[in-house]
């Protein structure tokens, strides 16, 4: 059996449930902030957006394969191109949430040291990145189906207007320097 830590205070079960309690009701704060929403309300309308698109990207899968059979040029790439793009939305759909909320829930802690950057700014750096490929690739798949111009459309405003208030919310974010990221050197 392993010993507790004497350099660790001992923490007694009422304080332990307290700071859980307090956890759980910043945790519940954050989900309802409109940035939390927001983000929510962008990952249901990918999913939306792809099972109504369902029938779409086979038919467009189709129309390349036989592009394919038939040797013309071009095709590789556009096929290539295409995966990309649906690989974008889909991973990055559920990483703003996360990175937005992780941003949110430690937002008003006291760093460590002042003069350490935010956590809070760097979980939604990577959030903000991963609007900025997003938005790429909605206007990238748009090239594809031109005919679901509309709906695209519709992502990509919400999606602008989620970026502008985390923008906002978080004004240092941008500016946050990951290591090794942003610098390619290690943190020291």
């Amino acid at each position: 059996m392993k010993k507790d830590d004497p350099r660790k205070p001992a923490r007694n079960p009422a304080e332990v449930a307290k700071v859980g309690r307090e956890e759980e009701k910043k945790r519940y704060g954050a989900q309802k902030h409109p940035i939390a929403k927001a983000g929510m309300k962008y990952v249901k309308m990918v999913d939306q957006w792809f099972k109504k698109g369902e029938a779409a990207l086979r038919d467009k899968e189709e129309e390349i394969l036989a592009q394919v059979k038939l040797g013309v040029a071009g095709v590789k790439e556009e096929v290539a191109s295409l995966t990309d793009v649906v690989e974008i939305l889909r991973g990055d759909q559920r990483e703003i949430y996360v990175k937005l909320m992780r941003g949110l829930d430690t937002h008003d802690e006291v760093e460590a040291a002042s003069e350490f950057p935010k956590d809070s700014d760097g979980s939604v750096k990577v959030a903000l990145i991963a609007m900025d490929r997003s938005i790429a690739a909605w206007l990238r798949l748009k090239e594809f189906f031109p005919d679901k111009t509309d709906s695209i459309l519709t992502m990509l405003v919400h999606l602008d207007r989620l970026r502008r208030a985390a923008e906002k919310q978080f004004p240092s974010a941008r500016s946050f320097v990951r290591p090794l990221s942003d610098t390619g050197e290690s943190p020291k």
